[in-house]
């Protein structure tokens, strides 16, 4: 309801204001205030605090507060045309290679080869259960190389960067 209200309204305000303005929309539909009738809602709080929280679709969406499609329809401007590339196709139009997993077992060396060999610069990383662990990419992999932090004989384990969302 806040970001209804900032939307429509042009009202900067927080999550409490917006609780306030649903709890009066709730109290009128229940109490069936018809024409004519006034209905004061005091709106306590301002964007301020709130910048980082539910201005901000990613933050809304991983919440449960906006569903996905949502999400991405707020990041879409209807008033300037998207003209990128691709807009016109799906993902089953693009030319794309398929995807080459590694082992959590492979070494650091054998690791360059496959980037050197396929041109790819990272690779998702597969544990021997079959379950995605990561992704190790060349520049994780060669700065790790070059602290001695791993060595060529060593597994790419220390090197996969886990946090993928």
């Amino acid at each position: 309801m806040a970001r209804r209200l900032m939307r429509e309204e042009g009202l900067l305000c927080g999550g409490s204001s917006g609780i306030a303005m649903h709890g009066a929309i709730e109290y009128i539909k229940a109490n069936k205030i018809g024409k004519g009738k006034r209905v004061v809602v005091l709106l306590p709080d301002n964007i301020r605090n709130y910048m980082t929280k539910h201005l901000n679709s990613d933050w809304m969406y991983e919440r449960g507060y906006i569903t996905e499609k949502e999400c991405a329809e707020g990041y879409v401007s209807e008033l300037v045309p998207n003209t990128d590339w691709g807009q016109d196709q799906t993902v089953k139009d693009l030319p794309l290679h398929e995807a080459v997993f590694l082992k959590q077992s492979t070494t650091c060396g054998e690791a360059i080869k496959m980037i050197e060999s396929t041109g790819f610069d990272q690779f998702p990383v597969k544990n021997d259960q079959g379950k995605t662990v990561g992704v190790l990419t060349d520049k994780n992999l060669m700065a790790r190389l070059a602290k001695n932090q791993v060595k060529l004989s060593d597994s790419i384990q220390k090197c996969v960067v886990r946090d993928i969302r």
